[in-house]
């Protein structure tokens, strides 16, 4: 868990809103896919995280997934700063 919060933390630092995380499948796990779930616990309890879903085939498929992370207040008022200029 502590590895998932820190990688998530350095992807906001750097500005990156989208990443995937491989947890693989736990085929040969008993009970199988348990990391997937645990990953998909801590992803839901951290307030950064926009979005999960489950990845494409080509990235992962089912031992993987995309996260969405929220927009620093940083990059929500350069946004706010760039579309105010168009209107005004």
């Amino acid at each position: 868990r502590d590895e998932v919060v820190k990688f998530l933390k350095q992807c906001i630092s750097m500005d990156i809103r989208t990443v995937v995380i491989v947890h693989g499948r736990g085929e040969r796990s008993n009970p199988p896919a348990l990391m997937k779930s645990f990953v998909s616990s801590w992803l839901q309890q951290i307030k950064e995280v926009q979005c999960v879903h489950s990845a494409q085939r080509f990235h992962g498929g089912s031992g993987a997934v995309y996260v969405l992370l929220r927009k620093s207040a940083d990059k929500k008022l350069e946004n706010r700063e760039r579309h105010q200029k168009r209107l005004g």
